[in-house]
């Protein structure tokens, strides 16, 4: 059974910079040629299940984003902007132009997230409310553990690393459905970290609080388990 990675289509507005919107005769801004979709993290059901991340880019006359900043990022601590920024060198638009000329300009929009499980129909599984909560807390002991790899024990850090390895290619088999959320927001984490380190005591009292939001909900976890195909469960 295949889990679709938590998929979301990023609702994305483009506009011109403020001096220019409105004031050039001849200027079209730059739009969308192909709308990304990225990773919406399980942990944002914490944060009320939406975020957005406000960004500028340089757009080229090729249509490509370079020089990308985050400009803002609700909520803060999930890593919405370092993925948003991951995912730059694959945004494609259609470029500004000036009197029919393309241009190069620069661009503001927002990635507006949802967080959506999906599952294939052919799964037997269904995103019940135990479910989506059994995930949503693997998620964030994934996403913290990577924002907190340095501070993790040596065989624990490995394990998830191996497990990362296993999710970015295709293994044919796939993981069971906890373990690739695991892993998944593992990876989050550790990019998240890059341009936002923590330091031990916020890794340590997060860390304890991921595991015990899986303590608390054991019965929920041997639950959903149950509920999926014998080949999407933990070994």
């Amino acid at each position: 059974m295949r889990m679709s990675p938590l998929l979301l289509l990023a609702a994305l507005a483009v506009q011109s910079s403020p001096q220019e919107s409105g004031q050039t005769p001849g200027r079209v801004g730059a739009s969308w040629a192909q709308t990304p979709q990225l990773d919406a993290p399980a942990a944002l059901e914490f944060e009320g299940g939406e975020g957005h991340v406000k960004v500028t880019c340089v757009i080229t006359v090729s249509g490509a984003a370079r020089d990308c900043a985050v400009e803002e990022e609700v909520p803060e601590n999930l890593g919405l902007g370092a993925m948003v920024l991951g995912a730059s060198p694959d945004f494609r638009f259609h470029p500004p132009t000036q009197d029919g000329v393309a241009v190069q300009d620069t661009a503001t929009f927002t990635v507006r997230f949802k967080t959506e499980i999906e599952m294939q129909a052919q799964s037997g599984a269904h995103t019940s409310p135990e479910l989506q909560r059994v995930l949503t807390a693997f998620d964030r002991l994934g996403f913290i553990s990577g924002t907190c790899a340095s501070y993790l024990p040596e065989p624990q850090r490995t394990h998830l690393e191996a497990g990362l390895a296993l999710v970015t290619v295709d293994q044919g088999a796939p993981l069971p459905v906890f373990d690739q959320v695991l892993f998944r927001g593992y990876g989050r984490g550790k990019d998240s970290s890059e341009a936002d380190p923590r330091g031990e005591a916020y890794c340590s009292a997060s860390l304890n609080a991921a595991e015990a939001g899986l303590e608390a909900i054991a019965e929920d976890i041997a639950a959903a388990e149950a509920s999926l195909p014998p080949s999407a469960r933990r070994r």
